[in-house]
């Protein structure tokens, strides 16, 4: 475990209870060099890549669902494509380099994707700062 993640003595204890767990697991992995700086987080699609560990806990259906398929809206019928606009407190110059790191760091992790035609809803964006740190949100 040591020499695989090539993490230093002195922070052998941080780490011991891996010896516990698969490691060879991608998540597992992931986790470990996110803790050592090595990588960012894993964090798109991990419950939904052990659904079948959810299934066999015989959890509810909306659960399966939910995770299968993420949050769907039942529309009563399909909404017309449109953008809102989003909050003076994303296009102010001093933050829009802010916000497209902020982006760029969703698309990254999966929380957010490119397309190529506009979807039904586009929400707009606005910016808080919570706790001595920028928070980027859907309203």
């Amino acid at each position: 475990m040591v020499k695989k993640f090539s993490i230093d003595p002195a922070r052998y204890s941080e780490f011991e209870y891996l010896c516990f767990l698969d490691i060879s697991d991608p998540l597992i992995e992931n986790y470990v060099k996110f803790h050592l700086g090595k990588e960012k987080p894993i964090i798109y699609g991990r419950l939904a890549s052990n659904i079948e560990f959810w299934k066999k806990l015989r959890s509810p259906e909306w659960l399966i669902s939910l995770l299968e398929y993420g949050v769907r809206v039942p529309w009563a019928e399909k909404p017309p494509r449109f953008m809102l606009s989003n909050s003076k407190t994303v296009t102010e110059n001093n933050v829009i380099p802010l916000v497209r790191d902020i982006l760029l760091e969703y698309l990254e992790l999966g929380f957010v994707k490119k397309v190529k035609t506009p979807p039904h809803c586009v929400l707009p964006l606005q910016l808080k700062i919570r706790v001595a740190k920028w928070h980027l949100f859907m309203t």
